[in-house]
């Protein structure tokens, strides 16, 4: 159970006591395309770009296509100003044993930026289907990993694909099945082209529905044998956690309540974590958005959540958290109709409006960061606008 601490700013609505004003460097918001769909790059938890050291990438919904299918884009960049979006037909994903997407999730293989993984959940069976992104310069060829009906006539929301270093690379689905009742936990093993966990029945939570709240999966623990923090919400909007054993294949410590009730839908609690940075520790950072509205953080450290802090009191949405080498955190934000961002190097930084100045946001909205830092960029890309077509916006940090 997280502990509130209290803050005498609270009040205010921001984080006192920190170290000098965090000043952003790197490139100022960037227009990437457009899209059919206003919540192109949701959901939060979820990465939908990547830096491979020559090429920033990004995914993003373009809604129905006018002919009643769901696809995707896939954008580029060298230099994160000048983009280049493919057809509609060039990285779409067809139907297939588990139908047309129906949610979806991209993550960089870590090690030699010449792979990603796209996952997506079908909108028929609602079943599981990671693929795999071979990078040859501005081309990725994707295969398919596996694809799996996990429960037939489930509704599967959330889903994550989660990338560890060598040798696991893993995915994770939080279904509800509705003939049965219950929810499911579905966690794959890429690299084996298998689904390994698929009976977490239950999943010791209080209550059920036909709209469960999403999951995620970050790499803890790195050394044999490999853990991965699982956190996601249940239908009361609770927020749970556990820890995925690679030794065993499930996720022995049963589901803990972190006692904080968050605001609802998909973009209300984002982590990232060390152990994912080859040789750093193992911590996993979280951040999640309370019904109050108000930003927390937690860490997870020697298997336990520690004690929450309040970043900023109220007004706040689509908050998403990435680390940089050193452990540097970065919590990005929705607040006032404009992008914020906190900074932590040793100490918490007060927050500031991102790139004061350089944009005029046009309701910012489902902020998505690569959640490591992937060749000395942070990168972050949101979905802008009220009506259709929707703008899909990027920028970096210097990490």
């Amino acid at each position: 159970m997280v502990r509130l601490l209290p803050y005498a700013s609270q009040r205010l609505g921001i984080l006192r006591g920190g170290t000098s004003r965090f000043k952003p460097v790197g490139l100022a918001p960037q227009l990437v395309s457009e899209s059919f769909s206003d919540w192109a790059t949701g959901d939060t938890h979820q990465r939908k770009v990547m830096f491979n050291g020559s090429y920033f990438f990004v995914w993003h919904w373009n809604g129905l296509d006018g002919g009643g299918e769901l696809w995707e884009k896939l954008s580029y960049s060298a230099d994160g100003q000048t983009w280049t979006t493919n057809n509609l037909d060039e990285f779409s994903i067809g139907p297939g044993a588990v139908g047309h997407a129906g949610n979806y999730d991209v993550a960089l293989f870590p090690n030699d930026n010449t792979q990603c993984y796209e996952g997506y959940i079908g909108s028929t069976d609602r079943g599981v289907a990671p693929y795999l992104g071979i990078i040859s310069d501005v081309t990725i060829s994707f295969t398919v990993k596996y694809g799996c009906a996990i429960v037939a006539n489930s509704n599967a929301n959330g889903g994550h694909i989660c990338i560890t270093p060598k040798p696991r690379y893993f995915s994770i689905c939080h279904q509800y099945n509705v003939p049965m009742g219950g929810d499911f936990l579905s966690v794959g093993a890429l690299n084996e082209g298998a689904i390994v966990c698929t009976t977490h029945e239950g999943l010791d939570l209080p209550d059920h529905s036909s709209t469960t709240g999403g999951a995620q999966m970050v790499p803890y623990k790195t050394a044999s044998p490999w853990d991965c923090l699982i956190v996601l919400k249940d239908a009361n909007d609770v927020l749970w956690w556990s820890l995925f054993r690679d030794s065993t294949r499930r996720a022995d410590i049963p589901f803990t309540s972190l006692g904080v009730t968050l605001t609802s839908g998909f973009s209300s609690f984002c982590a990232c974590s060390e152990a994912q940075l080859q040789g750093d520790p193992e911590k996993a950072h979280l951040v999640y958005i309370k019904s109050t509205g108000a930003l927390c953080y937690a860490m997870f450290e020697n298997n336990a959540f520690h004690s929450e802090k309040v970043l900023v009191a109220s007004g706040v949405s689509y908050a998403v958290i990435a680390v940089g080498k050193g452990g540097k955190l970065y919590v990005f934000y929705v607040k006032d109709g404009k992008v914020w961002v906190i900074h932590r190097k040793g100490a918490w930084r007060n927050p500031v409006e991102l790139f004061t100045g350089d944009h005029t946001y046009n309701n910012p909205a489902y902020l998505s960061t690569n959640q490591n830092v992937q060749n000395g960029k942070i990168c972050l890309v949101w979905t802008e606008g009220t009506a259709s077509p929707y703008e899909v916006w990027f920028c970096y940090l210097n990490d």
